[in-house]
């Protein structure tokens, strides 16, 4: 892995330090960056496409809304994401901030454990003319709520309406 996309969740102290530390850490790499964290970085920014398609790993830095982000910046390329955790509860943002270094190294290594997310895409049509579509990033949870198991499939990260 040579080039490593940088997605963070907006206005986030932390994930400008920690841009700041890979970028130290691994003088070797080229490291990409959303405008925003680009623009607090210093650094040439990256519009999407050139992110989506030149990334070999992406590190998500935020929380699950943000990693959902990062698989719509992706489309249908196959990148490893890397969700470290800046939030409270992260379900799909697994690795700790802590960790990141551990984490990442393992990684690089090719020794890091991946799991597999599906991506689900849907269309509204209307007159056999499709007039809107969405994808999500499939992930359930099961919450235990006197005894009631309820599970959620979602969020989505487009909105169909109409």
């Amino acid at each position: 892995m040579k080039t490593i996309a940088l997605v963070s969740k907006r206005d986030k102290a932390e994930a400008v330090e920690i841009a700041k530390a890979l970028k130290l850490r691994y003088p070797n790499l080229t490291f990409l960056a959303e405008p925003h964290l680009a623009e607090r970085l210093g650094w040439p920014a990256t519009d999407d496409a050139a992110m989506a398609s030149r990334a070999d790993l992406a590190v998500v830095l935020g929380g699950d809304g943000t990693i959902i982000h990062a698989a719509r910046l992706f489309k249908g390329r196959t990148v490893l994401l890397l969700g470290v955790n800046l939030g409270s509860l992260g379900f799909m943002a697994e690795v700790p901030q802590a960790e990141l270094g551990a984490v990442l190294e393992q990684v690089l290594e090719g020794k890091g454990r991946s799991d597999s997310r599906m991506k689900l895409a849907c269309r509204l049509y209307r007159k056999d003319a499709a007039i809107q579509g969405a994808t999500g990033l499939v992930h359930a949870v099961a919450e235990n709520e006197k005894e009631k198991i309820a599970i959620s499939v979602g969020p989505l990260s487009g909105r169909v309406t109409g």
